[in-house]
């Protein structure tokens, strides 16, 4: 049998894929400020499902930000053009105007492979 806290993570849970699935077709609301209300909820007396002495030292708040600067870098990246004129960038440097899509697939496979790998090990040597 579920108790109480598990049945209030489950309906949060639920509330939240909800709000996901249905962004930007039954509401305007992004996906971003759902996740945050949602888990500001896990934290609210009475609704909470966690108190800050518990998530403090259990969560790894590190790998959090990380992901969090990642994800932020990236959608600056893009709202500005950046990321753009970085990959023109790049191109130009590396002659790749002319390449065929085969190797074109196959250098962002293998930059993408390094990339994982070196997150995977430095997140694993600073844990």
């Amino acid at each position: 049998p579920m108790t109480f806290d598990e049945k209030k993570l489950l309906c949060i849970s639920i509330g939240l894929l909800a709000l996901w699935a249905t962004g930007g077709k039954l509401h305007s609301i992004d996906t971003t400020t759902t996740t945050i209300v949602a888990i500001a909820l896990f934290f609210f007396p009475k609704i909470g499902i966690m108190d800050w002495k518990f998530a403090q030292p259990n969560i790894d708040w590190g790998s959090i930000v990380m992901f969090g600067a990642g994800i932020g870098l990236g959608s600056v990246l893009l709202k500005t053009k950046a990321a753009t004129w970085l990959a023109q960038v790049f191109v130009n440097a590396f002659s790749l105007e002319s390449a065929s899509v085969f190797i074109l697939i196959a250098i962002m496979a293998a930059f993408l492979i390094v990339i994982h790998l070196g997150f995977a090990s430095a997140t694993a040597l600073s844990s």
